[in-house]
């Protein structure tokens, strides 16, 4: 798109920690025979801000849709798109596992083999003390494969075994308004300085701030399966005591082969869900450069002042001279998308449920000694690990 902004009439970009892309809706009012906007095209375009000097990118996507709207004597379109993480729901990704001895890949090669063919890049390079490597043989507790639906979820499952591997919190990814895949882990500042905002702060227009017990959890079930059940069960008192009993769904995951890594994944879970979850919604009466990660304090605030919040979502609204930035962030503990906190989970327990759905195979090579087997299922050219009973 040309530096000439003049027919913009409205901009409306929302990007939220939970999903992938960046969405964008545009007006744009232009004369007829003005016929620049076709769906597919790449798009483009930058602003200045409160705590920017120049222009940066704001968004480089794709037009997914295009409305033309004709008036006597000019024409407005309605731009409608995604930025690049876009591409990671809409590509499938394999990554075969072996039988017997394996072959290493580090994180940062296996991130940029997911990353390829998205036009996205990695925003930062990994350290040879936080890259581990992971190996395709299928029985080992380094291993790292499997046949994803897209893209997206092979993230999941990769930054899940990173984080495991590294002993770090909760470990949330995006992909910033540059195209660039960054990761951070929850309660860390590792994505720069703290960003202060009180009252003085220049632009700010209004601050709302929730204090959220609903959805506590204090008592929680966990089960995995070696030959025989893995379970744990632990309970917070001091939560219950205050909010009263409140008993979550019971975690099931096969993967878990030990009691020690069930108890942790309770604990974890539990952690951060039995205590309220405190949300600041803050307004700019301009556009403010911040993205999700980004920890954020309110020094002055009677109430919250002690508390870190965590940036989970941000939208871009208005005309070119009058935009306004409002950003969500939550108490660092926990770091789901707050409008969409509840579809997150069902989606999360949905995707768990169909993960457990049989598949018929053909078995394609059989270790004898350990009974592992690689197999194809059907509808699939892709390997899978499956173990004979």
């Amino acid at each position: 798109m040309s530096d000439d902004y003049r027919g913009i009439t409205n901009i409306d970009i929302q990007k939220r920690l939970t999903e992938s892309s960046t969405n964008f809706t545009m007006q744009y009012r232009a004369d007829k025979g003005n016929n620049d906007f076709v769906s597919g095209n790449p798009m483009s375009f930058s602003l200045s801000g409160v705590n920017n000097a120049s222009g940066i990118d704001v968004i480089t996507g794709y037009l997914q849709r295009v409305r033309r709207t004709d008036r006597k004597a000019n024409r407005l379109f309605t731009l409608i798109g995604r930025d690049k993480g876009f591409f990671l729901v809409k590509q499938p990704f394999n990554w075969n596992p072996t039988l017997g001895t394996g072959t290493y890949y580090d994180m940062q090669t296996l991130l940029i083999n997911i990353l390829n063919q998205t036009g996205i890049s990695l925003g930062r390079t990994l350290t040879p003390g936080s890259n581990p490597s992971f190996t395709t043989q299928g029985d080992a507790a380094d291993s790292w494969y499997g046949e994803f639906k897209n893209k997206q979820e092979a993230l999941n499952s990769l930054f899940e075994k990173y984080r495991i591997t590294q002993g770090l919190s909760k470990v949330r990814w995006y992909v910033d308004m540059g195209g660039n895949l960054n990761w951070f882990e929850i309660g860390k500042n590792n994505l720069g300085n703290m960003q202060y905002i009180n009252d003085d702060t220049p632009y700010v227009t209004e601050m709302e701030f929730e204090d959220n017990a609903e959805n506590i959890i204090n008592d929680l079930t966990g089960y995995g399966c070696n030959d025989e059940t893995v379970f744990s069960h632990r309970r917070i008192d001091e939560s219950i005591a205050q909010y009263g009993l409140q008993i979550g769904d019971s975690i099931t995951d096969s993967t878990v082969l030990d009691s020690a890594t069930m108890e942790r994944l309770v604990l974890e879970e539990l952690n951060q869900k039995a205590w309220p979850i405190y949300t600041a919604k803050i307004t700019f009466a301009k556009f403010y450069d911040i993205e999700p990660g980004v920890q954020v304090k309110f020094p002055d605030d009677d109430m919250y002042s002690d508390l870190v919040f965590t940036v989970v979502d941000k939208g871009i609204k208005g005309k070119p001279a009058d935009y306004t930035t409002t950003f969500n962030a939550v108490s660092s503990d926990t770091s789901m998308s707050i409008v969409n906190e509840f579809d997150a989970i069902q989606t999360m327990i949905t995707k768990a449920v169909q993960a457990t759905n049989s598949r018929r195979a053909v078995v394609v090579e059989t270790d004898p000694v350990t009974g592992y087997m690689l197999v194809r299922p059907f509808g699939s050219n892709n390997l899978t690990f499956a173990r004979s009973r």
